[in-house]
């Protein structure tokens, strides 16, 4: 009974699309910059084709290194070692506009060192 429950569940969200990550592309990388560890993910929200937002994120390995990252971006959000930054600054960092396709925000990412 359970496994037709459990089944049944996975038909609808695969039916209706929910859970699906069909309209997102995350990139993610790591990185070592002046003796300084950074994980990086980056995220695409497409809407036919085209990115309708992107959302950054960056781990360092201290929370001071994170807060004068956070300092120096007044739009990004900050919890301990976590910078994230979205709208029109994360738009700009990666060199997207609304304008650009999937394709070209992989290529971006990929420029950078990140995996999509």
């Amino acid at each position: 009974m359970k496994k037709a429950v459990v089944l049944g569940l996975a038909s609808l969200f695969l039916l209706t699309g929910c859970g699906s990550s069909k309209n997102k592309v995350t990139c993610k990388g790591s990185m070592n910059q002046g003796g300084i560890k950074v994980e990086m993910k980056a995220i695409a929200t497409l809407k036919d084709n085209k990115v309708k937002s992107v959302d950054l994120e960056y781990e360092f390995g201290s929370k001071e290194i994170a807060s004068l990252m956070c300092a120096a971006t007044k739009e990004a959000k900050c919890s301990g070692k976590t910078v994230k930054i979205s709208g029109e600054t994360a738009l700009s960092e990666t060199g997207m506009s609304t304008e650009a396709t999937k394709d070209d925000f992989i290529k971006a990412a990929k420029a950078q060192g990140l995996k999509c």
